[in-house]
């Protein structure tokens, strides 16, 4: 197993947060939140409502305006977004790469030309992707441009994908006609 030389001698950490903190309105919902994920681990967020859990995932997507702390990915590029890829896989959007991360290990599926913003799985497996150029649906046979000049992290319901427009605390929320 590769080790990480910020570590001694432990397994690699492909995520790390450090300092995490969001408060709403003065309701402190996450508190100086520690995490690291190690290669070829399996790691859980458990707890009881109102714990913080989708907090911590909604700062370490980058869909939460506002937070505190930092997250890196494999130590140098920020996590631009996090989405459930079907059962218990997750899809993570890091550096250039799009990673499907389970409980066989994490593996690139995408090289992409920019760092992406955020992404958004569909029921159907359609992958949304914030670029800096804007939003494009991603499938196994093509990728199409959504959104031209928008881009942010990304949520997505059965009917809907909501952006949260880079820099701002402006959620825009895209619909189907």
């Amino acid at each position: 197993m590769a080790l990480d030389p910020a570590h001694d001698g432990g397994p690699r950490s492909v995520l790390s947060a450090r300092g995490l903190r969001r408060d709403f309105s003065g309701f402190v919902a996450v508190r100086d939140v520690d995490l690291d994920v190690h290669h070829g681990k399996i790691h859980a967020l458990i707890g009881p409502n109102g714990a913080g859990k989708t907090t911590v995932l909604d700062i370490i997507s980058g869909f939460n305006p506002g937070a505190e702390g930092k997250v890196l990915y494999e130590t140098t590029s920020r996590i631009g977004g996090v989405a459930q890829a079907g059962g218990q896989a997750l899809l993570v959007a890091a550096g250039k790469r799009l990673v499907r991360v389970d409980a066989k290990g994490a593996r690139t599926i995408s090289v992409l030309d920019d760092a992406p913003d955020g992404v958004a799985v569909a029921d159907d497996g359609v992958m949304f992707v914030s670029m800096p150029k804007g939003i494009v649906r991603m499938t196994k046979d093509s990728v199409n441009p959504v959104a031209v000049g928008i881009h942010g992290p990304l949520r997505m319901d059965q009917a809907s994908l909501y952006v949260l427009l880079r820099d701002t605390n402006v959620v825009l929320r895209l619909t189907r006609k």
